[in-house]
């Protein structure tokens, strides 16, 4: 391809080619140049190169943005999350993008989402619509909102971007239903006053950056996924409130979560919270206090855990932490004789048992070793493993070969976050099982022997709390349960078979009907 002009302001582009005649021998006899004019093709190349430059400076913008920038289809999928939105909402990108948008609108302003869906098809711009939204463990947000059209190569409209420009923390939002249907019908968004006004004790701030921040910051370190338990989360906020220390008020929580089990992750998170300068560090459970004692020697640390603080290496005494390190215990994994001794109770011709651990947890080695040192001869142990979902339905199809007679399920973040799977695979094989937390006999498990960790998380805030008002971790003893909890779920009994003894019973703290 070579450049030609027409005229001096008026280049063409034309590419060459050279056509053969022959005679009837075959033989060439004449060349024939040809000339095809690609000049509106080698245009449309350029323009399509130029716009490809421009929509990666606006990506990169948009990704470093600290206002929370997401886009969405016509149907109110999302289509992209930038970082900003990962820091306001909770949800990293990979779980946000693909899901309804409507996981971050609360339950009762759902039709306001289609009222800004029908907008949109309409082609009209929102600016500045104050409304509220929820983040990903649960807590309610004033956010300011502008929806701006997203459109394809032909103009044609195919989605929205709403944009988060300030939010504020609240606890109880209304909006009249009669204004969402003025807002519907296309009538000015509410007022920041207007939304304000009915959404008492709110503040707004502007997003700032962590120098521009006066107010202390709490890193919220946690082996569970975000919406495992977020009666733990609202346990541990209700005691800092207590304490003083009201989220967006006079204190900010930078979350992180580990999802499905991926414990890998939390050292990163850890290094993270401590790199961004952080007050104090709450972890839960053992996993990410591991991570979050590994990365720092002088950031205050405040763990929730239910293993042995001393043996982990957490502490170097329960009465005195020493170093930047205390908290609460559940002792989820001290209890495993006793779990054992209600098992055999429960089952007295019990002749096998089997383990489920997860591998992926520290806690894993110390717990077999404790049920191996605890199971009574002639009792078999089997060691199950399951470090991801998929190795459920492989770690329960062994225990008919092995012919083993009752589950012991072991503390882990991971098994608590799929709790209904696992209740649900032993009964589906017949399987009496124990557990380590109310929650499993909650969801369907036959029974289960643990104190409370909605208790140790309100304890940890408490630590929390004093710290951020001037006391040392090292002077703050590690907290231990006093009351533990037998539950039975009598309807789990039923479809296995088994009838209650009358004196388990009887020292149950809960009987689930």
């Amino acid at each position: 391809m070579i450049g030609r002009r027409r005229n001096p302001d008026r280049p063409l582009s034309v590419e060459l080619g050279v056509q053969l005649t022959h005679n009837v021998s075959g033989a060439i006899t004449f060349l024939h140049p040809t000339g095809i004019d690609i000049t509106e093709r080698k245009q449309t190349e350029a323009a399509l190169r130029e716009r490809e430059q421009r929509l990666r400076r606006l990506a990169a913008i948009v990704e470093s943005s600290d206002a929370a920038i997401v886009s969405k289809n016509l149907d109110g999928a999302i289509t992209s999350w930038n970082r900003g939105a990962e820091r306001v909402f909770g949800y990293t990108t990979e779980e946000a993008v693909g899901q309804p948008i409507t996981i971050v609108i609360p339950r009762d302003r759902q039709d306001e989402e289609r009222a800004i869906l029908t907008r949109t098809r309409r082609g009209e711009r929102i600016d500045h619509f104050e409304t509220v939204r929820q983040r990903k463990h649960g807590s309610l947000i004033v956010v300011s909102l502008t929806v701006s059209l997203v459109k394809n190569a032909e103009g044609k409209i195919v989605g929205a971007s709403p944009k988060v420009t300030r939010t504020a923390l609240v606890s109880s939002p209304a909006l009249s239903p009669p204004r969402l249907r003025d807002f519907a019908a296309g009538s000015p968004s509410p007022t920041r006053r207007e939304c304000l006004g009915v959404l008492a004790g709110a503040m707004a701030w502007p997003f700032p950056t962590r120098a521009q921040q006066s107010m202390p910051v709490i890193g919220y370190l946690s082996s569970f996924p975000a919406d495992t338990n977020p009666k733990f989360t609202q346990a541990f906020l209700r005691d800092l409130n207590d304490a003083g220390f009201v989220e967006g008020r006079n204190v900010a929580i930078e979350y992180r979560w580990s999802e499905e089990g991926r414990y890998d992750r939390l050292p990163m998170m850890a290094a993270d919270l401590v790199g961004r300068g952080v007050t104090v560090l709450f972890a839960s459970p053992i996993p990410a206090a591991l991570a979050a004692k590994a990365e720092t020697t002088t950031t205050p640390i405040v763990f929730a855990i239910g293993s042995d603080p001393i043996a982990t290496g957490l502490v170097v005494s329960l009465n005195r932490p020493g170093g930047n390190v205390t908290g609460a215990t559940f002792l989820s994994i001290e209890l495993g004789a006793k779990r054992l001794e209600l098992l055999r109770e429960l089952m007295p011709k019990i002749a096998s048992i089997a383990l489920l651990v997860n591998p992926n947890n520290p806690n894993a080695a110390p717990q077999t070793r404790d049920m191996q040192a605890t199971t009574a001869a002639g009792l078999r142990l089997n060691i199950l493993s399951a470090g991801s979902q998929s190795d459920f339905d492989n770690a329960f199809a062994t225990l008919p070969p092995q012919r083993v007679d009752a589950l012991v399920v072991s503390a882990d973040p991971f098994f608590m976050s799929h709790r209904e799977q696992l209740t649900a695979l032993a009964a589906r094989h017949s399987m009496p099982a124990i557990y380590y937390a109310r929650e499993f006999a909650a969801a369907g498990g036959l029974i289960s022997y643990a104190s409370s960790f909605t208790d140790s998380f309100r304890q940890a805030a408490t630590y929390v709390g004093r710290i951020l008002k001037g006391e040392k971790p090292a002077n703050l003893p590690v907290m231990q349960p006093t009351k533990f909890e037998l539950v039975i779920n009598l309807k789990a009994a039923k479809a296995l078979g088994l009838e209650i003894p009358p004196t388990l019973l009887a020292a149950a703290d809960e009987v689930i009907e």
